[in-house]
């Protein structure tokens, strides 16, 4: 991760703040199976989080490849998102 973030011209306090935060939503998603008010806004945040990390890549010129894991969990919370307002509409 220290290369990827060098790259990206990121500090390593950086990565250690995005590292602490990607933990702690992937935490509260797990906590979320007990506690369902979590999983809407933490699924949310760590959508645009991805968002972010597919953004970074691209700048980077980095191959497809390396953004996929991003872009999975951005479609797994996107489908989360969704899941949670269908069900609450019915």
């Amino acid at each position: 991760m220290k290369e990827e973030f060098e790259t990206y011209g990121l500090s390593h306090t950086i990565m250690y703040i995005i590292g602490f935060i990607k933990v702690a939503l992937a935490v509260l998603l797990i906590a979320s199976l007990w506690i369902k008010d979590l999983s809407t806004p933490v699924a949310g945040a760590m959508g645009i989080f991805m968002l972010g990390a597919i953004a970074m890549h691209f700048k980077a010129n980095d191959p497809n490849i390396k953004s996929f894991p991003a872009l999975t969990l951005f479609l797994l919370s996107v489908g989360i998102v969704t899941a949670e307002v269908v069900l609450a509409g019915l």
